[in-house]
């Protein structure tokens, strides 16, 4: 498969990212930084194209045997702990089995991956030259809420 370029794994008609003065990408930015300071926790919907979405798909299942698994834990939706003030037929009592996978970037580079632009940290020179635009600002990560 040939890598695609951020243009086309990135919906770029609705995140212009990599054009500055872009006025909807300033609205993102925005947006996103309001959501963080509200709660930690911003969301980003439709940020992917449907090629980049399904590039980005057909690698995590090519690459399914390096992913690393967390343990098992329970937790509820807020990923945090019960509250015995609520009925336990509440969200926040129900505790369901999860774990997370993770495929780490150092097993990842730009020709082996359909979406070179994500491997940027690890080989700048084979990322595109837009992505560093693309970063938005961080927020503290004692900010982030536990519902995110």
């Amino acid at each position: 498969m040939e890598p695609l370029s951020c243009q086309e794994i990135i919906n770029s008609n609705d995140y212009p990212i990599d054009e500055l003065q872009h006025p909807l990408r300033q609205q993102v930015i925005d947006q996103v930084q309001a959501e963080l300071a509200d709660d930690g926790c911003a969301v980003i919907r439709n940020f992917f194209s449907i090629a980049g979405l399904a590039a980005l798909k057909t690698e995590a299942l090519e690459r399914k045997e390096q992913t690393y698994y967390s343990p098992n834990k329970k937790c509820n939706i807020y990923l945090g702990d019960g509250n015995p003030e609520l009925p336990d037929d509440h969200p926040q009592n129900i505790f369901l089995e999860r774990t997370n996978g993770f495929i780490t970037a150092d097993t990842s580079t730009p020709t082996s991956s359909p979406s070179p632009c994500f491997c940027k940290r690890r080989n700048p020179e084979g990322c595109s030259s837009m992505f560093p635009t693309c970063a938005l600002p961080r927020t503290s990560a004692s900010k982030r809420s536990r519902r995110c």
